[in-house]
């Protein structure tokens, strides 16, 4: 297989990440893992082999992450890891046009539909959580 299947299109000609501040959640986890103790408990993991470079050195996952504020956001993956396997479980009897309905509702809501920089992204992701279980009868 070639190289351009094996590494990330964001390296730069020096193997280093170019859009390293603005890199999305799942790049900041790499090569760490969430193992998920139930549906409230998670723990971070560093899946072997993931990572090629030499020379690494034991970092904290607050450092790796580089997300001020990691309490606030490990509530925020709780909510939404909740959140996910409710709609998950919720799916059970529908049809594939309303599992398509219900997919194109969450990514408009939660990904599609900018969020405001003037207000904290936890109280905006709260709204449209409430507002989404509410409309969708789901119960907290």
């Amino acid at each position: 297989m070639s190289d351009l299947f094996n590494k990330c299109s964001f390296l730069d000609e020096n193997e280093r990440c170019s859009i390293h501040n603005i890199r999305p959640g799942i790049c900041r986890l790499f090569p760490l893992g969430r193992y998920w103790e139930d549906d409230e408990h998670f723990k971070y993991i560093l899946q072997k082999g993931q990572c090629h470079k030499d020379n690494l050195t034991k970092i904290k996952v607050k450092k790796w992450l580089g997300i001020t504020g990691i309490s606030e956001y490990n509530a925020f993956v709780v909510k939404w890891h909740k959140f996910l396997k409710q709609i998950q479980r919720s799916m059970t009897g529908l049809n594939d046009e309303q599992v398509r309905i219900l997919n194109k509702f969450i990514l408009k809501t939660f990904y599609q539909t900018p969020y405001s920089k003037s207000i904290s992204f936890a109280n905006q992701f709260d709204d449209r959580l409430m507002m989404v279980k509410d409309r969708l009868g789901l119960e907290e």
